[in-house]
């Protein structure tokens, strides 16, 4: 039962982070020729484009990051250090790994929690950039907790493999 939850659930977050990963590349070639025009255009015809850095620092940059945290997780690409590691027992190893899971997920529902209401009161306030153009900056907000929504399923996940499935499939942790 456990183990087709793990499953399903797997599916799904895969799903959402296939959605993700596209956009995210979406928005970094977004990123790559809009600022090539603005350079072209300050160094050409002394005429940048107006809100560049400040839309690629406030929309593009938060989408390629925060969209893509999950599927990072799924691939082991984010920051590990494994250099005392060698030196533990592997049952040490699994208790600390499942420890490091539960302070991750944690902290990660606690970004969840305080940028959903700094989404929302943005959504409310009808936040906008300070730049000429003045497009609404709550889309932005809302891709912090969302990201961090998905990676916090994906930590849930991980431990539950790692804590139940484990448990009942003879590698009982000790």
């Amino acid at each position: 039962m456990i183990e087709r939850g793990v499953a399903l659930l797997d599916r799904g977050c895969t799903l959402v982070e296939n959605v993700f990963v596209a956009v995210s590349g979406a928005s970094l070639i977004l990123m790559m020729v809009w600022i090539t025009a603005d350079a072209s255009g300050r160094y050409l015809f002394d005429h940048p484009i107006s809100g560049t850095y400040e839309f690629s620092e406030e929309y593009l940059m938060v989408m390629l990051i925060f969209l893509t945290l999950s599927f990072t997780y799924v691939q082991g690409g984010h920051v590990r250090v494994t250099v005392c590691l060698q030196f533990i027992p592997k049952a040490v190893q699994r208790w600390i790994s499942i420890f490091n899971g539960i302070l991750g997920l944690i902290f990660f529902i606690l970004i969840v929690v305080a940028s959903w209401g700094v989404a929302m009161r943005a959504l409310k306030m009808s936040v906008v950039s300070n730049n000429i153009l003045q497009y609404p900056l709550a889309p932005s907000f809302f891709m912090v907790p969302i990201g961090s929504a998905l990676l916090s399923l994906r930590i849930f996940q991980s431990l539950l493999g790692d804590i139940w499935i484990k448990k009942h499939q003879g590698h009982e942790i000790k």
